[in-house]
């Protein structure tokens, strides 16, 4: 199987239910997954964030998230991207943990990036 990162950069509920559904789908089929927050992405890392906005196809956030928080799927936040909005790691979900952009270039190396 294959190393896949997903990379979340925007705030909108639409971009972040596709990059958790299919992040949630590649881990399924057996894929090595890692999923990466920049910039506005990094409001979904927040348990206080709101993921029940329905999207056109039905789904939300929290039918996905909720999957790729119980299986531990890591997911890095970037550091200065929550930083800059203070966004605090003891606010994040438990799969989820500050990061530099070091590490996700590292991850796209390995692997197929996908972006949202």
């Amino acid at each position: 199987m294959k190393k896949m990162v997903f990379v979340l950069s925007r705030e909108d509920s639409e971009a972040a239910t596709r990059c958790f559904l299919f992040a949630k789908i590649a881990h399924e089929s057996g894929h090595d997954v890692d999923v990466f927050l920049i910039d506005g992405g990094v409001h979904w890392a927040d348990t206080a964030r709101d993921g029940s906005e329905r999207c056109q196809t039905g789904d939300c956030v929290d039918d996905h998230l909720a999957y790729l928080v119980d299986k531990r799927i890591p997911v890095g936040v970037c550091l200065p991207c929550a930083k800059g909005r203070d966004l605090p790691e003891s606010r994040f979900h438990p799969n989820m943990r500050l990061a530099k952009g070091k590490e996700l270039i590292e991850m796209a190396a390995s692997g197929s990036a996908f972006n949202f």
